[in-house]
């Protein structure tokens, strides 16, 4: 018969496969009920072996959703010893996260004045390399356990090494994929997890009472500008994926009181970071980014709905600029459609006012994509669907173009877009 310790022996092997790591949590799983004569300290073990193994290793940041819901199969087993449990967990983290400068450390940089730092910055790097020989890197997925399970009560007693936990992985230089990025992550899971459960109970400290919210803004919009030729554009996809969600978590619970402040924030990171940076410098030279951009464009007009005004003359001249006007436009159709689509979200969030306001410019981008695609053999059935979509949107707030849509209508070129409408 398999004891606990051969199953934990088994999950603490560096050379554990991946299907027998799904084996060993199905059989975990599976005996749940019956492995009554198990103690809270077998519990321990098991949980903490499993943790290791949450996060996929290797570059890309996956999270083993199997690993997880056996976990959490072991922490409702064991509620009632919940605070025990997790206090041994902080207990093995804690000598394994990485350490930045102690305070007496950062005093004596600081009394250096204008004095060259660099024996301290090489000294903090070389830490960093012997943290992750020393596997290091294993903290990591404890980690995130953690902060998935602790509860609210006891945040701000452990503040004092979740913080610099995070800040430290979050600071590093040695490894943009596997760590760095993972702090990230780690900051992405306490925002979500931590703080957002309970966010309207006054009873427990809230994030915004931290005072960290510049910090954390400052090292993630800095992330933002991670951009080719200076980093490869797939590496760039992958911080901003997790980097862009972050930003909009920390909005959301620094000002979850304050919904002024959040769209002010919400509108400053699309105008800065989207409208004036990503989508000029990206546009059709990296497709994958100029779509991502597209994609967290249209998800911050929903989120800001009719706020969107402020950016509506922005984001026509963006749009028509760097993707429609470029004479490769019509080689990547995903742009097209993606393009379309936030055209469309914007008529619709935007105050009909404005959007008359601003008619012809809307109905230029629509007929230029439209009359491009149909002349480079790229007018496919999709593409054709969405403008006449996003036409119709457009026509819906009956704009008073009458005549200007008479007189096109009847152009050969623009007479299927006009069907049906």
């Amino acid at each position: 018969m398999t004891t606990i310790s051969d199953i934990t022996d088994e999950l603490n092997d560096p050379g554990l496969s991946f299907t027998r790591l799904s084996e060993l949590c199905t059989q975990l799983q599976d005996g749940i009920d019956s492995r009554c004569g198990l103690t809270v300290k077998d519990e321990i073990k098991i949980i903490e072996s499993l943790s290791y193994h949450s996060i996929h290793e290797g570059v890309d940041l996956q999270i083993n959703k199997h690993v997880l819901k056996t976990i959490d199969c072991y922490f409702r087993r064991n509620a009632h010893d919940h605070d025990g449990i997790m206090q041994a967990l902080i207990s093995s983290l804690q000598p394994l996260l990485l350490k930045g400068k102690s305070n007496s450390e950062r005093k004596q940089q600081q009394n250096l004045g204008l004095k060259p730092v660099l024996g301290m910055s090489l000294k903090e790097d070389q830490l960093k390399e012997v943290w992750i020989r020393q596997d290091g890197l294993k903290s990591i997925p404890l980690f995130y356990v953690i902060l998935l399970h602790i509860k609210r009560k006891d945040v701000s007693t452990n503040l004092s090494w979740i913080i610099p936990g995070i800040l430290n992985i979050l600071d590093d230089t040695t490894d943009l994929r596997k760590v760095k990025l993972r702090g990230v992550f780690l900051l992405q899971t306490a925002l979500d997890h931590t703080f957002m459960h309970e966010i309207n109970d006054s009873k427990w400290i809230q994030f915004s009472s931290t005072g960290l919210f510049p910090l954390f803004e400052k090292a993630l919009i800095n992330m933002c500008y991670f951009l080719p030729p200076s980093y490869d554009a797939n590496e760039t996809l992958a911080i901003w994926r997790l980097v862009f969600p972050t930003i909009n978590s920390l909005y959301k619970v620094e000002f979850f009181d304050n919904k002024h402040k959040y769209q002010y924030h919400l509108e400053k990171f699309m105008s800065e970071i989207l409208l004036q940076n990503i989508i000029p410098r990206a546009s059709l030279n990296y497709e994958n980014l100029t779509l991502y951009a597209l994609e967290t464009t249209a998800t911050v007009l929903k989120l800001q709905k009719e706020g969107s005004v402020v950016h509506l003359q922005r984001l026509i001249y963006v749009l028509g600029e760097y993707i429609v006007r470029s004479p490769f436009y019509t080689a990547f159709p995903k742009l097209i459609s993606k393009t379309l689509s936030v055209i469309d979200i914007l008529i619709k969030v935007c105050p009909q006012e404005r959007i008359k306001a601003h008619k012809f410019d809307i109905l230029s981008l629509i007929l230029i994509t439209y009359d491009k695609c149909s002349q480079e053999d790229a007018l496919n059935e999709s593409i054709q669907l969405q403008c006449k979509g996003t036409m119709r949107g457009l026509l819906n707030y009956n704009c008073g173009m009458e005549r200007e849509l008479s007189s096109l209508s009847n152009q050969p070129r623009f007479r299927l877009l006009f069907e049906s409408l």
